[in-house]
């Protein structure tokens, strides 16, 4: 399978939104107003939880067939630049407590840890790992390829219920990302095993629904070795049934049948989707209190949440159109495209 460009798939850019908007979703679930406690909420919180997996896996699946773009690495760390110094000196105004350490560090958002965009830093630790992975993918023979994979959903995941040794980080480590690079990888090279849509559509279901369920249901076991925070596995980004269910909506929205005229708006949407991500906390941060009335009903707040969520969403959507515009006519992405290409035709010599 040689690493060259191809087609597009507009079912996966259109799910690439999908699962932007159900990471905004669940950033507006974690608000301090929405009772966590709730079984609604954690029914709402069950169905969206695969929402990071699912962008690892479109990564394997799309730049597993693409020429590798330093250019677009590059882009991607400066629109990080941008929000992290953007939205700090907006909070410096606001809050008060600006300091120069502060600022210099909102220069690095990769280097340094930040709650808004965690998954920030070890996404483009995949996109530079893009070669050595794509390497692996093309000469890893299919069984064995099939059965490292199973092999690891064992080790990343399962076993993550009662410990961590492997350092997954709930999910949030760039071990697991990369490795559902890999799943996403293997799909886009031999196909996925289950072609209808009902079918992937219910075992989405079905996953999320476990996922909820045993969460509820761990939360009751009252057995002298059972330990209370063995039910949190069922609230974590490398949870079993939320990778199945990521996978699943993969293999749903990767083979719709959509029509080759809606390619070329889908594609200027999802190419928001890095910052509506990158957005979206800030404006939770600043807006969160607007959830903020403890009269409501859990029905109620659930549909507040809903709107709350779509208003956020598309303000983001409208601040990365701007920021776009911005950078296009101060020809940043041309410059860090030709600094890619500069960087990369140096390494690619002989």
């Amino acid at each position: 399978m040689e690493t060259q460009t191809v087609k597009r798939n507009i079912g996966v850019d259109l799910l690439r939104l999908v699962a932007v908007f159900m990471i905004v979703v669940l950033h507006v679930l974690g608000v301090p107003y929405v009772e966590k406690s709730s079984a609604l909420f954690v029914w709402s919180e069950a169905f969206l939880l695969g929402a990071f997996n699912i962008i690892a896996l479109i990564a394997g699946y799309a730049f597993c067939v693409e020429k590798f773009n330093l250019g677009r690495v590059i882009r991607l760390w400066v629109t990080g630049i941008f929000y992290g110094v953007v939205f700090y000196l907006i909070t410096s105004a606001v809050k008060g407590g600006f300091g120069w350490t502060k600022l210099i560090k909102s220069f690095f958002p990769v280097l340094t840890k930040n709650s808004f965009f965690w998954f920030f830093a070890p996404y483009i630790l995949i996109l530079l790992l893009v070669p050595v992975l794509n390497y692996a993918v093309e000469k890893l023979p299919r069984r064995g390829y099939l059965i490292g994979l199973l092999f690891f959903s064992i080790f990343f995941s399962v076993i993550q219920f009662s410990a961590d040794p492997w350092g997954m980080e709930d999910g949030r480590s760039a071990l697991w990302l990369i490795y559902l690079y890999f799943i996403g990888a293997y799909f886009r090279k031999y196909g996925f095993l289950i072609k209808q849509w009902w079918a992937n559509l219910c075992l989405f279901i079905c996953s999320s629904a476990l996922t909820a369920g045993l969460f509820l249901a761990a939360q009751n076991i009252n057995v002298k070795f059972w330990e209370a925070r063995y039910a949190n596995y069922f609230h974590q980004y490398n949870c079993l049934f939320a990778l199945i269910g990521a996978i699943a909506l993969l293999a749903l929205f990767a083979q719709l049948p959509i029509k080759e005229k809606a390619e070329r708006t889908m594609r200027y949407f999802s190419a928001h989707s890095l910052g509506i991500y990158l957005s979206n906390s800030f404006l939770i941060f600043y807006f969160g209190d607007l959830l903020n009335h403890p009269e409501w009903n859990d029905g109620i707040r659930l549909l507040a949440v809903l709107a709350f969520a779509i208003c956020v969403f598309l303000a983001a959507f409208i601040i990365e159109a701007v920021r776009k515009l911005l950078f296009r006519l101060a020809k940043i992405d041309a410059l860090t495209d030709l600094i890619g290409k500069k960087l990369q035709g140096k390494t690619e010599e002989e």
